[in-house]
């Protein structure tokens, strides 16, 4: 197998490892932000069964917390609009669970490193590999018109089997545990200060702790997902957003298609390169549109529609 390079930060070098696609010498660039900043993971059902088709299933539920319900509550009064059902529900409709799961112990299962910074210019990186896969590219802005906080805490006795959604005027709050630590995400329009929410003296308790994230926010769909030898993969292909979590495990998924894709087109890269981003292309657009659609609805300006929001919310 000819010699490949990941560039990239956070997890995504990891998901290309774990694939086998090749000896891979991973690289991180210097002021590259990770998509996910706090070091912590919710995983959906798409890349667990990735990362099951691998063997690992055993492997990731020995490490990894399984909430076993998702609620939508009211910020200001803590009332409850809706809660699903995830664990079994997901694992008999899905074939997968979604997890939630610390960073590190992830690459630790993965049997990789996290990308290492290095000052190695793009051009040399290609000059020394027959293919680059970027996974992350430096973007053009970050956080959008929004402001992230994030806030580690011991696990609470709060919901440690919940993840929750907590809605408050434009701001959204998100809660989630892992074996050992309680995560909560803050997201507020830029300018406005991060208000308590009143549900329990513990997420109060996180705002006073919470402290900014750089989010970088992609703005579209990359035209071209191919360039010469360089193969543009997940983060830095389409957008990913705390508003929408399942685009934050896409990576997962285009590790597994690209590796299939190179194995299958062995006798000719650039074949097989041009397939992974037909199949891929597709699934973008439309995590694309859910993206758009659901950060839209979450940061929602207007009163009288976050009001019909709500009221849909729990109808549903």
């Amino acid at each position: 197998m000819y010699p490949i390079a990941v560039v990239g930060s956070g997890i995504e070098a990891p998901s290309l490892d774990s694939v086998r696609t090749g000896r891979i010498r991973r690289r991180d660039k210097r002021g590259w932000s990770s998509h996910r900043p706090s070091g912590s993971h919710i995983i959906g059902t798409n890349a667990t069964r990735v990362l099951r088709a691998l063997g690992l299933g055993d492997a990731l539920e020995q490490i990894a917390h399984i909430p076993d319900r998702e609620q939508i509550r009211l910020g200001r009064s803590g009332y409850l609009l809706a809660e699903l059902p995830l664990a079994k529900f997901y694992a008999d409709r899905y074939g997968a669970r979604l997890i939630n799961i610390e960073q590190h112990e992830l690459a630790g299962m993965l049997n990789a490193e996290l990308a290492k910074p290095c000052d190695s210019p793009l051009h040399e990186i290609a000059r020394h590999h027959q293919l680059v896969i970027m996974t992350a590219s430096e973007p053009a802005e970050t956080s959008g018109q929004f402001s992230f906080f994030h806030a580690r805490m011991p696990r609470t006795k709060l919901a440690p089997q919940c993840n929750v959604t907590c809605l408050l005027e434009r701001q959204v709050a998100w809660e989630f545990s892992t074996q050992s630590t309680t995560h909560f995400f803050f997201s507020t329009p830029i300018g406005c200060q991060l208000k308590a929410m009143d549900r329990h003296p513990t997420i109060q308790d996180a705002v006073a702790q919470a402290t900014p994230i750089a989010w970088p926010v992609r703005d579209g769909i990359r035209q071209h997902w191919v360039e010469g030898n360089l193969v543009y993969s997940s983060h830095a292909s389409y957008p990913t957003t705390a508003y929408f979590r399942e685009s934050l495990s896409c990576d997962f998924e285009d590790a597994w298609v690209l590796s299939r894709m190179l194995e299958n087109y062995e006798e000719d890269m650039h074949d097989g390169l041009s397939e992974y981003a037909r199949y891929r292309q597709v699934r973008a657009r439309k995590i694309t549109r859910e993206t758009e659609s659901l950060t839209a609805s979450l940061t929602q300006p207007v009163a009288a529609k976050r009001i019909m929001r709500n009221l849909g919310i729990a109808l549903s």
